[in-house]
């Protein structure tokens, strides 16, 4: 599988939310999603494991995409 993640900030009536998706890019579905209120590494992580639940056959060969913030860069997300 091949996926790309991306960030993005939601305004709500009380807080600003952080949404974070991994699209497959073969199939052009989200396989992936979790919301936080701050754009931390585990966000990141927390939306990979989710990948990793709901799609246990594309447990081989993965390419992850990201525009290597420092949440994608950091060493929680390496490990």
């Amino acid at each position: 599988m091949k996926g790309i993640d991306d960030i993005a900030c939601i305004r709500t009536r009380v807080e600003f939310v952080y949404l974070s998706t991994v699209l497959n890019c073969c199939t052009k579905k989200v396989v992936g999603d979790a919301m936080a209120d701050g754009m931390r590494a585990d966000l990141v992580y927390d939306t990979i494991d989710v990948v990793v639940r709901k799609c246990p056959h594309d447990r081989g060969i993965a390419i992850f995409h990201s525009n290597r913030g420092s949440q994608h860069t950091s060493q929680q997300f390496a490990d």
